[in-house]
């Protein structure tokens, strides 16, 4: 692939994704970025704040698994 045909994919893949999920923007960026480098992700925030529903969406939209691990701070 070539950088236009990566830029493309990219932008497909946000459009699709932007049907479920409603801003985070950035996010969605970072999770891009860390796919093409073949990172792992990890979200952090305070409970409620839809942490969970960008990686699902983005492992639905690439027909992945999905898989979340629980940590709790003490």
């Amino acid at each position: 692939m070539n950088v236009i045909e990566v830029k493309d994919l990219a932008q497909r893949l946000r459009d699709e994704i932007a049907k479920a999920v409603i801003g985070q923007r950035q996010t969605i960026d970072l999770m891009l970025t860390a796919l093409l480098a073949a990172a792992h992700i990890l979200l952090e925030g305070p409970p409620g704040t839809a942490k969970d529903l960008p990686g699902a969406v983005l492992a639905r939209t690439l027909g992945l698994d999905y898989g979340r691990i629980q940590f709790t701070r003490t």
